[in-house]
């Protein structure tokens, strides 16, 4: 499975979705969420959190223990910091949709890690 590609539809989803995002805001936060999400996965793997990245992969998805992780947390960070700066998104809505996407991605990935059609995940694709 290519990971780049469920981050971008994953990302596209969300946001097109996402009432509190200008229209002619949205575009620029698909790319900046999608930016944001590979940076913070590139920069987590970077980090040797790969047991906090397969933890995940095992993890049940329920949003309290995704929240509390921390390659989670980072993740989200990164997302928020590039919507307030690079789309000019108020705290409260980067906040909104970085926790959103990055859950939705993170379930997205869970499940297809767990499926056991899939061949695997690609992480070289970000």
């Amino acid at each position: 499975m290519d990971v780049l590609s469920l981050l971008k539809e994953t990302v596209e989803g969300v946001i097109s979705d996402h009432s509190a995002i200008p229209d002619d805001k949205k575009k620029a936060a698909v790319a900046t969420t999608t930016s944001a999400l590979t940076e913070g996965f590139r920069n987590n793997l970077s980090l040797d959190n790969l047991s906090d990245i397969t933890s995940l992969c095992g993890s049940s998805g329920s949003s309290g223990s995704l929240m509390s992780n921390p390659v989670v947390k980072n993740i989200i960070s990164t997302v928020v910091q590039a919507l307030i700066s690079k789309v000019g998104l108020s705290k409260g809505t980067a906040d909104n949709v970085g926790s959103s996407v990055v859950q939705t991605v993170i379930k997205a990935l869970t499940s297809k890690a767990n499926d056991p059609n899939e061949k695997g995940i690609d992480l070289e694709s970000i």
